[in-house]
């Protein structure tokens, strides 16, 4: 997978995490722990996002023969969850309507960056995986378990290590069992591409 691909796939996990956690304001008081825990996930995936995109949109920058890059990282968004876990776990507990207005600035500001990216900067690298990634193992969060497998066998052992369990959860996506196991989907992802790396192409049946 090309790099505007896991970040188009990075977009499209934060995207359902964020219509989650719209979902969660709608409860109230009660889903405070909820609401911290999905920040948190949140916060940890564009952690994780922001380190990815980074040589891309410096690339970019080269693309435009050295002017300035404008269109944002999401450091913004970043710096706006992590606020809001202060607010979740401080000493000094803030009112949940505090933490609801919060969350959902971060969310509007996360889904306008999104936007600008997927319109300005990822056109330009459409298909034009970076250097080194030709030969980049092609995974996708939306794939199953049991597809993910069927196709590379030796996968089995990432799953195995990261407990799970292949003839429960074989029909579940990749996203739903790390979102399952507390994990990113990213996360995972990677995993399976750093232990699939090398590995000649007979063994993928492909």
């Amino acid at each position: 997978m090309d790099s505007v691909s896991c970040l188009r796939a990075d977009h499209e996990l934060l995207r359902k995490k964020t219509l989650l956690l719209e979902s969660a304001l709608q409860i109230g008081p009660e889903a405070r722990l909820m609401l911290r825990e999905m920040s948190d996930s949140l916060t940890r995936l564009l952690e994780t996002h922001g380190r990815r995109e980074a040589p891309l949109l410096q690339r970019y920058g080269q693309e435009r023969a050295g002017t300035p890059l404008h269109v944002p990282d999401h450091a913004v968004e970043r710096m706006l969850f992590r606020a809001v876990n202060r607010l979740l776990v401080g000493p000094l507990r803030a009112p949940v309507p505090i933490i609801i207005l919060r969350l959902s600035q971060a969310v509007e500001q996360l889904r306008v960056q999104m936007d600008r990216q997927e319109r300005l900067v990822f056109p330009v690298f459409d298909d034009a995986p970076a250097p080194g990634e030709t030969g980049a193992v092609p995974l996708d969060g939306a794939m199953s378990v049991n597809e993910v497998l069927h196709r590379y066998p030796r996968a089995r052992r990432v799953f195995d290590e990261l407990s799970i369990n292949r003839l429960d959860e074989g029909a579940d996506s990749v996203d739903e069992v790390a979102w399952r196991h507390g994990m990113e989907a990213t996360e995972v992802l990677q995993r399976l591409r750093s232990a699939l790396a090398g590995v000649p192409s007979y063994w993928y049946g492909e």
